[in-house]
């Protein structure tokens, strides 16, 4: 969990997972994002918008729940935030592992519309 977010059990952390395709290297899912997500509040005001931070740790979650991962998060490559994501939104998720390089391909988008891509590396 991301450091400050409420651990209250009325506060979630994690978007609703409604569906998952998966391969060997490669999983897509489709994912919902609730209004009543921990990081809402505050951020901001006049219109909530989801961390960039956030959906960096939900892509760690993910794979390490859908892949092999090993060690530590150790960095990120070509990272973009392309579009804000609101609240109560449908987006997906693909990720792709690299095991020869421990990296896991990201990108975060609904249809035509990009939100995040990327790279994260793990080393032992």
């Amino acid at each position: 969990m991301i450091s400050g977010a409420s651990s209250s059990p009325s506060r979630r952390c994690l978007p609703e997972l409604r569906d998952q395709v998966r391969s060997d290297n490669a999983v897509l899912l489709s994912l919902h994002v609730p209004a009543d997500l921990a990081y809402f509040p505050g951020h901001f005001p006049a219109q909530a918008i989801l961390p960039g931070v956030v959906q960096l740790d939900w892509v760690v979650h993910f794979s390490r729940q859908f892949f092999p991962l090993q060690g530590r998060f150790a960095k990120m490559e070509v990272l973009k935030f392309q579009q804000v994501i609101f609240p109560d939104r449908d987006i997906q998720m693909q990720l792709t592992f690299r095991s020869d390089s421990g990296k896991i391909a990201f990108e975060i988008f609904s249809g035509e519309q990009r939100f995040a891509s990327g790279r994260l590396v793990f080393q032992a």
